[in-house]
């Protein structure tokens, strides 16, 4: 899908925001479990991140300067989602990062959710630029079978992980968050036992006296009795 700056299949920017032209959003398609509806007691719920909140912006921006590599325009947010599309969050129950919750932009007739502005970046451009709504049109991971991981560098990040609202671009994740060989995690160094070294040195001074003369002798590695 491709066309000149002059006949964009979408309405020209409005104090450089954008705005949506189309979209496969329908209202039944919201989370089941939301905070309002939710039974006491129960946490697994997904609450609505209202327009105003800067969670809400920031995802919208973000989509924004995606769009931005893939479109001839300017824009650095967009005016809001598409239409019937919401942000929602939800708590993270598992403990197994620092983020207390995690963002779900959701109401898509095709897909559950997306989970960071990255993910949803192309399925963005489809809505742009495809007047038809044809899927085999969309080159979103789910309608093509492409890893984000390679829709990612093609944005020119380092985008392969869910809720990564602020990616950053390639080189800087790399070096700032990676390490110079692009490492999730440091290299594994080499740990001594601390027993190991504790004994090595209790070998060569043992705090013992020598059997022999008592009190006030030290008995050597070699046997030997020093006093």
């Amino acid at each position: 899908m491709s066309a000149s700056p002059s006949r964009l299949p979408f309405d020209p920017l409005i104090n450089g925001f954008l705005r949506f032209p189309r979209s496969d959003g329908a209202a039944n398609c919201r989370p089941k479990i939301r905070k309002e509806t939710a039974l006491t007691g129960v946490l697994n719920y997904e609450e609505l991140v209202p327009h105003y909140d800067k969670r809400n912006k920031e995802w919208r921006k973000n989509i924004g300067t995606y769009l931005m590599v893939q479109l001839p325009i300017k824009a650095y947010s967009i005016a809001d989602f598409p239409e019937h599309y919401t942000l929602y969050s939800k708590p993270r129950l598992s403990g197994k990062t620092d983020n207390a919750e995690v963002l779900y932009l959701c109401e898509s007739t095709y897909v559950n959710n997306f989970r960071s502005p990255a993910q949803f970046a192309f399925h963005a451009y489809w809505f742009m630029m495809d007047p038809t709504l044809t899927r085999d049109n969309c080159e979103y991971q789910w309608c093509t079978g492409t890893s984000q991981k390679e829709l990612s560098k093609r944005l020119g990040l380092n985008v392969d992980h869910y809720n990564s609202g602020t990616a950053k671009p390639r080189s800087e994740y790399d070096v700032s968050m990676l390490g110079q060989h692009g490492r999730d995690t440091p290299p594994i160094l080499p740990v001594e036992d601390p027993g190991k070294e504790a004994h090595s040195k209790f070998r060569s001074s043992q705090p013992f006296p020598c059997r022999r003369h008592g009190v006030g002798s030290v008995t050597t590695t070699d046997h030997r009795c020093i006093r």
